[in-house]
């Protein structure tokens, strides 16, 4: 069985499938990148 990140920390109590836990980290993936495209040198 594999066990995610959010297992192994206890965050959830619980399990979460896979799946479950990449749709979170890209959820969450989203605002940072939008934000690293914002403070980016205007020269690049």
């Amino acid at each position: 069985m594999v066990e995610t990140v959010f297992d192994t920390i206890g965050i959830t109590g619980g399990f979460i499938p896979s799946y479950i836990a990449g749709v979170i980290g890209g959820l969450a993936a989203l605002p940072l990148w939008d934000f690293l495209k914002r403070v980016k040198p205007k020269g690049q």
